[in-house]
Protein backbone atom coordinates (compact mmCIF):
# COMPACT_ATOMS: atom_id res chain seq x y z
CA UNK A 1 0.00 0.00 0.00
CA UNK A 2 1.22 3.78 -0.89
CA UNK A 3 1.97 5.39 2.06
CA UNK A 4 1.33 8.68 0.44
CA UNK A 5 -1.51 10.17 -1.33
CA UNK A 6 -3.23 13.05 -2.26
CA UNK A 7 -5.57 15.41 -0.49
CA UNK A 8 -7.66 18.48 -1.66
CA UNK A 9 -8.10 21.08 0.76
CA UNK A 10 -9.35 24.85 0.63
CA UNK A 11 -6.92 27.15 1.57
CA UNK A 12 -7.98 30.96 1.23
CA UNK A 13 -11.04 30.30 -0.87
CA UNK A 14 -8.83 27.99 -3.25
CA UNK A 15 -8.96 23.90 -3.73
CA UNK A 16 -5.46 22.59 -3.50
CA UNK A 17 -4.53 19.06 -3.55
CA UNK A 18 -1.20 18.23 -1.68
CA UNK A 19 0.49 14.77 -1.37
CA UNK A 20 0.37 13.43 2.52
CA UNK A 21 1.53 10.76 4.33
CA UNK A 22 -1.85 8.86 4.94
CA UNK A 23 -0.70 8.91 8.68
CA UNK A 24 -0.56 12.49 8.71
CA UNK A 25 -3.83 13.18 6.73
CA UNK A 26 -5.75 14.29 10.23
CA UNK A 27 -3.54 17.22 10.73
CA UNK A 28 -4.06 18.67 7.51
CA UNK A 29 -7.55 18.23 8.04
CA UNK A 30 -7.74 19.65 11.13
CA UNK A 31 -5.34 22.50 9.74
CA UNK A 32 -7.60 23.44 7.71
CA UNK A 33 -10.71 23.37 10.00
CA UNK A 34 -8.56 25.58 12.31
CA UNK A 35 -7.49 27.80 8.97
CA UNK A 36 -11.23 29.27 8.39
CA UNK A 37 -12.20 28.91 11.95
CA UNK A 38 -9.24 31.71 12.75
CA UNK A 39 -10.20 33.48 9.88
CA UNK A 40 -13.63 33.66 10.47
CA UNK A 41 -12.92 34.82 13.71
CA UNK A 42 -10.75 37.33 12.32
CA UNK A 43 -13.48 39.09 9.60
CA UNK A 44 -15.73 39.87 12.62
CA UNK A 45 -13.32 41.58 14.83
CA UNK A 46 -11.43 43.26 12.22
CA UNK A 47 -14.51 43.98 9.77
CA UNK A 48 -13.14 46.16 6.83
CA UNK A 49 -9.49 44.49 6.91
CA UNK A 50 -8.86 43.23 3.34
CA UNK A 51 -8.19 39.49 3.18
CA UNK A 52 -4.46 39.55 2.68
CA UNK A 53 -4.14 41.75 5.63
CA UNK A 54 -6.23 39.08 7.19
CA UNK A 55 -4.18 36.29 6.24
CA UNK A 56 -0.77 38.00 7.14
CA UNK A 57 -2.28 38.43 10.65
CA UNK A 58 -3.61 34.63 10.89
CA UNK A 59 0.01 33.66 9.52
CA UNK A 60 1.72 35.58 11.99
CA UNK A 61 -0.77 34.31 15.28
CA UNK A 62 0.59 30.79 13.64
CA UNK A 63 4.29 31.77 13.98
CA UNK A 64 4.17 33.38 17.19
CA UNK A 65 2.32 30.25 18.37
CA UNK A 66 4.98 27.97 16.73
CA UNK A 67 8.03 29.89 18.76
CA UNK A 68 6.08 29.79 21.92
CA UNK A 69 6.12 25.99 21.44
CA UNK A 70 9.59 26.28 20.56
CA UNK A 71 10.50 28.01 23.66
CA UNK A 72 9.09 26.27 25.47
CA UNK A 73 10.46 23.18 24.31
CA UNK A 74 14.22 24.81 24.61
CA UNK A 75 12.99 25.55 28.19
CA UNK A 76 11.83 22.30 28.67
CA UNK A 77 15.26 20.91 27.57
CA UNK A 78 17.30 23.21 29.47
CA UNK A 79 15.62 22.29 32.92
CA UNK A 80 16.45 18.58 32.20
CA UNK A 81 19.81 19.31 31.76
CA UNK A 82 20.32 21.56 34.74
CA UNK A 83 18.22 18.60 36.67
CA UNK A 84 20.74 16.19 35.58
CA UNK A 85 23.47 18.39 36.59
CA UNK A 86 22.14 18.94 39.45
CA UNK A 87 21.80 15.58 40.76
CA UNK A 88 25.06 14.89 39.24
CA UNK A 89 26.56 17.44 41.86
CA UNK A 90 24.61 16.44 44.64
CA UNK A 91 26.08 12.76 43.98
CA UNK A 92 29.76 13.51 43.95
CA UNK A 93 29.15 15.53 46.32
CA UNK A 94 27.88 12.66 49.05
CA UNK A 95 30.39 10.69 47.55
CA UNK A 96 33.46 13.06 48.57
CA UNK A 97 31.35 13.01 52.01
Amino acid sequence: MDDEFDITVNLGGSRVKIRVKRDEEILYRNAEKLLKSEYDYLIKKYEGTSRDMLYAMLAFEVLVTYEKGSLKEDTETVSKRLQQLSNHIINTLKKQS
